[in-house]
């Protein structure tokens, strides 16, 4: 899901800082080098959401929230169970979606 911005996206601090006194059951932290460009919004160990900022967007993205998730998946992928967590987890990953981008809509457009 991308959400378009009249000005430049915010800052990645203030999105992190913003989500977290605003969502109830997550919590979003920085991830990455390039001046912390990806926020990484966690409501339960499987069920997530990636924030990529860019120039006038933000891009919301459902996926797993950490690391070791991740992993667990590339695995599971090579076994073919992937589609597993895309059955269980694709709403859940989508709702989430949804209420950050309405969150961040309704502050930053």
């Amino acid at each position: 899901m991308k959400i378009r911005t009249n000005t430049p996206a915010p800052k990645s601090k203030e999105i992190a800082r913003l989500l977290n006194s605003k969502l109830p059951k997550g919590s979003a932290k920085l991830f990455g080098f390039n001046c912390y460009k990806t926020i990484l919004v966690r409501t339960s160990p499987f069920v997530g959401v990636q924030i990529t900022r860019r120039n006038h967007e933000l891009v919301i993205e459902g996926s797993l929230p950490s690391v070791s998730a991740s992993i667990l998946s590339s695995f599971l992928m090579l076994e073919g169970f992937l589609y597993l967590f895309e059955i269980i987890f694709h709403n859940q990953w989508k709702n989430l979606e949804t209420e950050v981008a309405t969150l961040l809509l309704n502050q930053y457009k």
